[in-house]
């Protein structure tokens, strides 16, 4: 963790360690401790692929959004697609098992990485409220809005949303 543990997270079997250091620095710290400490069974990791490659005690699974950096590196984050293109493929390799967010991200992985599907579990990005209890929130605006929740890049195409919402604003009363 990099900040204060909720409470209920306090349980018996449970071992919270909080480091504050720059990311490279608790990067190296953690593989550290990963590989050489014995209590820990298996290692998820949803977002980071540098620690996954470099750990090799114990059983690691990683969560896969995309394979960006391999099919569109001309238009990503260049710090992003170096770090990917070094780690990712020993991260996959090592994982015990992938969570990938869709069939084509599952695809991606068996063309590029030469992964076995059976090491990949698709798992969609969405909530069934069935059954679940739901708890409705009121959001009181006079105007549409768009909201967006991910990083701000070129690829994403932010600009182009604005101006075709603005286009049907003009359009639509």
């Amino acid at each position: 963790a990099d900040g204060t543990a909720p409470q209920e997270w306090e349980l018996p079997h449970v071992r919270i360690v909080v480091w504050r250091h720059p990311p490279i620095v608790w990067q190296i710290m953690i593989v550290f401790y990963l590989n050489w400490q014995p209590a820990v069974n298996v290692f998820f990791s949803p977002t980071s692929l540098i620690i996954p490659a470099l750990v090799f005690r114990l059983p690691v699974v990683v969560a896969v959004m995309d394979f960006v950096s391999f099919i569109f590196s001309n238009i990503h984050n260049r710090k992003a697609v170096f770090l990917e293109r070094l780690f990712m493929k020993k991260a996959l390799v090592r994982s015990r098992y992938i969570i990938a967010i869709s069939e084509h991200t599952k695809k991606d992985a068996i063309r590029l990485f030469k992964i076995p599907s059976n090491k990949i579990v698709v798992t969609y990005l969405a909530a069934d409220f069935n059954g679940a209890s739901q708890k409705k929130v009121n959001f009181e605006y006079s105007k549409p809005i768009i909201l967006h929740i991910g990083t701000l890049e070129p690829r994403k195409n932010l600009a182009r949303l604005v101006v075709a919402f603005a286009s049907v604003k003009k359009r639509t009363p």
